[in-house]
């Protein structure tokens, strides 16, 4: 009897530890008498050039394992991160001993994390949708089930058209979607859309879905297909998002190996070949910001590099969506100084959209020059599209929130995002086919 109730002891110490292991795997997470102890957002707003830098030294140092989630760049401006709950201590004392304060912005990350998996598992396993009108989008949905809603879409749709634009590290086939309905003088300009460069960034995938599917089932938004073509990418890093769902939600980076081994990825908007290894940029592979090897070291990178080159003459609009903090931006990211041929265009534009916005739901978007909106960082897409790709209007959107649930924005956000940035998008369309005015235009933040 006792060597049974011993052995049944093992296998529950065992089952515990499995357990305890697929949670750290995915997230670090300790429980001690039913209380749930989890890492942490915290925010620091440094008022000084010295304090900013040490800021920046202490996430990036190896140590601490701290996860960047709004960059250190700008005094004044909150820079929000991530803190392991074993580094808590540690870093509190560090900051109290610096005379710095902080900010709790999320007290436990885990507890947001399950409650998007959760819902997201529960909902799964009650529906299964067989087209775009009663695909879910009030929740998140793994990789799979997005290539589902791609061919949902070429389905039933025959001015849309599915294609390949290129393989990832790990062999996953990036695909887009073109619509072109031959109504009007062809060929037309094109729109081009993507999400999920950075692959923690799920909202961006979401919003941008509902977005497409308002546009193809409503018929107030018809003229849009007919003024434009468009392009379609909802999920460039898939190798990443994949390892959101099954290892690590708060990933960022590709998958590739780095020269660094015990450190994976690299950050794809910043391995663009424009201002590429410039400021706001690493050089070490363990750094959520690490620009690669080399330009376009990455595929999913050197892939969309091709396609947007083939059609560059006909792509006039290039929109490469993000989140958080609520931002329209427009070129330059890697450098104040240098502003952008039809700046003023760029500004109206986005003052425009942004207006647009928020009479949807009251929620402020800022607008202006990446450098000076946001901070200097070198490699986006959106730089490159613009100085090399010859595309006169490209932004980047940072969609919501402005950081109290940040990368972990709850499913029931999707929808009322996808509604200001639907909002938006109509006035874009119209804003871009105004005459192209020329100057520099101030720039608002």
């Amino acid at each position: 009897m006792r060597i049974i109730i011993l052995a049944v002891c093992v296998l529950l110490v065992k089952s515990a530890y499995s357990k305890s292991k697929q949670y750290e795997k995915r997230y670090t997470i300790i429980k001690t008498n039913a209380q749930v102890f989890s890492d942490q957002v915290w925010s620091v707003t440094p008022s000084t050039e010295e304090e900013l830098q040490f800021i920046a030294n202490l996430i990036n140092t190896p140590q601490y394992k701290l996860d960047s989630w709004k960059d250190p760049r700008t005094i004044n401006r909150e820079i929000n991160f991530r803190v392991p709950f074993s580094e808590i201590p540690a870093v509190n004392q560090i900051l109290q001993k610096r005379k710095l304060a902080y900010r709790v912005m999320i007290p436990d990350v885990q507890h947001l994390i399950d409650s998007q998996t959760a819902s997201s598992g529960n909902r799964r396993a009650a529906v299964k949708a067989t087209n775009i009108e009663d695909f879910d989008y009030s929740n998140y949905h793994p990789a799979e089930e997005v290539y589902e809603w791609i061919d949902f879409v070429a389905r039933d749709y025959s001015f849309a058209r599915k294609f390949e634009v290129g393989i990832t590290t790990q062999g996953r086939t990036i695909y887009a979607l073109r619509f072109a309905n031959g109504v009007g003088t062809a060929p037309k300009k094109a729109i081009y859309v993507d999400a999920l460069i950075h692959c923690r960034e799920w909202i961006t995938t979401a919003t941008t879905m509902w977005t497409f599917k308002e546009m193809l089932t409503k018929p107030e938004y018809s003229t849009m297909w007919d003024d434009y073509d468009w392009y379609f990418i909802p999920m460039i890093n898939i190798d990443g998002y994949v390892h959101t769902w099954t290892e690590d939600r708060l990933w960022r980076k590709t998958l590739s190996q780095t020269a660094t081994r015990s450190c994976t990825g690299v950050d794809g908007n910043r391995n663009w070949n424009v201002s590429w290894g410039g400021e706001g940029s690493s050089e070490r592979p363990c750094n959520f910001d690490y620009h690669g090897p080399f330009p376009y070291s990455e595929p999913e990178v050197r892939h969309l590099s091709y396609f947007i080159m083939e059609n560059k003459d006909q792509i006039q609009v290039l929109l490469s969506v993000h989140s958080y903090s609520q931002l329209l931006l427009y070129p330059y990211n890697y450098d104040s100084d240098i502003h952008a041929d039809n700046d003023v265009q760029l500004h109206n534009i986005s003052k425009a959209v942004c207006e647009a916005m928020y009479k949807v739901h009251g929620k402020t978007y800022v607008y202006g020059r990446g450098a000076e909106t946001l901070y200097v960082a070198s490699g986006f897409t959106m730089d490159w599209a613009h100085q090399v790709a010859n595309i006169p209007i490209s932004y980047t959107y940072e969609l919501r929130d402005t950081g109290e649930f940040g990368f972990l924005l709850p499913a029931d956000q999707i929808i009322p995002n996808g509604q200001e940035f639907l909002a938006g998008l109509v006035v874009l369309v119209q804003e871009a086919q105004n005459p192209v005015a020329s100057g520099y235009g101030p720039n608002e933040v």
